[in-house]
């Protein structure tokens, strides 16, 4: 069979998997690994051409992590710089130590343990981003932070790859010294080759190419692919490589742009890394590895995220935020099964291959069943919430309701989300001189917010404490920009109860989640796609045409010029 027949049955397969999944609200991710797992048991393609194909699932997580750069907020990351430490440190350090313990107790001998501890360590930043992409949770409080402590993470996997080859080398700490003085020398020359493309390389680029399409499309791809292959060369690895190249285009305008054109690459090719995943485990082991591959998915479901959420408890970062940065480190990674695979090909007396079955089967069911928790993470922690009462965990949640209820605002209009939408609201509230309120859980956003004289809260529209301490029944209106089904209807439940009802205003982004928020009661849903149909409809039956839309696009260009100004204050 020919690799373009092999190559369409494996596309077709993935596609039909995914479609059930898709179907039965499941992550797609499962529909890819369970494609991999019945090319493997059914024999369907030759595994010495599957092989081939892992260069197209290579080129997926370059785009992955490409896409992911252009997405950040270096100076956001920045100030979660400690955090991040912090916790992709102190998760290390607990999974290495208690993980260790436990290979010991399987029966593993004492260097296998050390492998197989450092091996479950990592969590994939690769499974995370897909996921939270889905969610669009990537600039969430929580997705920031787990983004932030995964690159951490991934920086000392590369560190731990650095001295397992220098010591399998010859075991010489001056050569251990050497490599990581290396790797010091190149992340220092990175920075300095970002700052130089951001600032000079990328504007001359894409001023060169003319802003034709395929041409700039092509540049900014070779662009990644080029970032990616340097630092596999230089000793880091493809993922640093893409992701500095995303970094060093994020702040251009033409990012946003870039990113459109580039994700649909990255949804065609990184389906074949799940696929290859789930073809790399070796079905004929699994019954003698069983039980080790679910004590230790165990260890990783539980232990990952309770020590995460005791270091988020020791930051004093809310509970539910704890919660869902902890569900994020609960997965192995690929980098788990390069350290174990590079330690079985230098000495397979420390690693087999059926532990490396092992670590396979860990990964696909952390992966897959961390998938649905992060997928579902509010109705776990709903359904978590009263046992997390009970310990040491739960905070319950400060927001100072108090001393802003001693403010006698008398709010009469309290906004729940800082995003764009409310951006765009606040000079026309302020215009009306209307009383307002900013309630957010990003310390960031609510510190932007201040700058041009709005008072916030701190808090999560998820929380019943804090819905119950701002007195909602006072407000004439409430508005969440906030486009979370789940965090809009525990809004409109909590304000059922009301003998009072202010109008409350939600948001959505599909016809189902508008659709059942008007059945509980929300006064209206801002639908993006209707509010630009009712808008043009007025403008087409106004015989004023010209006249009509000329006030729109004054009034239009009036916000976007606060908006900036305010973008300027940021800055």
């Amino acid at each position: 069979m020919n690799e373009f027949f092999d190559f369409t049955v494996l596309i077709a397969l993935a596609s039909i998997l995914a479609l059930i999944a898709n179907r039965f609200r499941q992550p797609l991710i499962l529909g890819y690994i369970g494609a991999g797992v019945l090319i493997k048991v059914f024999g369907i393609i030759d595994p010495n051409d599957i092989t081939e194909f892992k260069i197209f699932s290579e080129i997926g997580i370059v785009f992955l992590l490409f896409i992911l750069g252009l997405d950040l907020d270096i100076a956001n990351l920045g100030n979660l710089g400690i955090t991040a430490f912090v916790t992709g440190i102190g998760q290390i350090v607990f999974t290495v130590l208690v993980g260790f313990f436990i290979a010991l107790l399987l029966g593993y001998q004492a260097t296998s343990s050390l492998v197989i501890a450092v091996a479950l360590t990592f969590s994939s930043t690769i499974v995370i981003v897909k996921l939270l992409s889905s969610r669009n949770d990537l600039d969430s409080l929580y997705g920031k932070i787990s983004i932030s402590f995964l690159l951490v993470q991934d920086l000392a996997a590369i560190i731990i790859l650095i001295l397992l080859s220098a010591a399998f080398q010859d075991g010489n700490s001056d050569q251990i010294y050497l490599k990581l003085a290396e790797l010091g020398i190149v992340l220092l020359i990175l920075g300095i080759v970002l700052y130089v493309i951001n600032k000079y390389i990328a504007p001359a680029l894409i001023h060169f190419t003319l802003y034709d399409r395929e041409v700039l499309f092509i540049s900014m791809v070779s662009l990644a692919l080029i970032f990616a292959l340097g630092m596999s060369q230089l000793g880091l690895s493809k993922e640093i490589g893409a992701l500095a190249a995303g970094i060093a285009l994020s702040t251009r305008k033409e990012a946003l742009q870039i990113e459109s054109w580039t994700k649909p690459l990255r949804d065609f090719f990184i389906p074949i890394f799940f696929v290859l995943l789930g073809f790399s485990i070796d079905v004929s082991d699994v019954s003698s590895v069983i039980i080790e591959s679910i004590v230790f998915s165990l260890f990783i479901l539980i232990g990952n995220p309770f020590i995460v959420m005791v270091i988020m408890r020791l930051l004093k970062f809310d509970t539910i935020v704890g919660f869902q940065c902890g569900l994020t480190v609960a997965q192995i990674s690929e980098f788990s099964l390069i350290v174990a695979e590079f330690v079985r090909n230098n000495d397979s007396s420390i690693i087999s291959s059926s532990d490396l079955t092992m670590l396979t089967i860990v990964g696909g069911i952390t992966m897959s069943v961390s998938s649905y928790m992060i997928l579902y993470s509010e109705e776990v922690y709903s359904f978590i919430r009263p046992l997390l009462k009970k310990t040491f965990l739960y905070i319950e949640e400060d927001y100072d309701v108090d001393s802003y209820s001693k403010q006698r605002l008398s709010n009469k209009i309290i906004v729940f989300g800082f995003n764009r939408m409310a951006r765009s609201l606040i000079p026309l509230i302020k215009r009306q001189k209307h009383k307002f309120v900013i309630v957010d859980n990003d310390p960031e956003k609510l510190e932007f917010a201040e700058k041009f004289g709005a008072k916030t809260i701190y808090g999560d529209l998820k929380d019943e404490s804090l819905l119950n301490g701002l007195k909602l029944e006072k407000a004439e209106m409430i508005i969440s920009t906030v486009p979370d089904i789940n965090a809009n209807l525990n809004l409109l439940y909590e304000l059922q109860n009301l003998t009072r009802k202010p109008v409350v205003i939600v948001t959505a982004l599909n016809d189902e989640d508008a659709s059942k928020l008007y059945e509980e009661g929300a006064s209206y849903v801002v639908y993006p796609y209707i509010l630009a149909s009712n808008f043009l409809h007025r403008v087409i039956t106004n015989k004023d045409t010209i006249r009509s839309l000329k006030r729109a696009a004054q009034k239009d260009q009036e916000y976007i010029s606060q908006r900036n100004n305010l973008h300027l204050v940021k800055k």
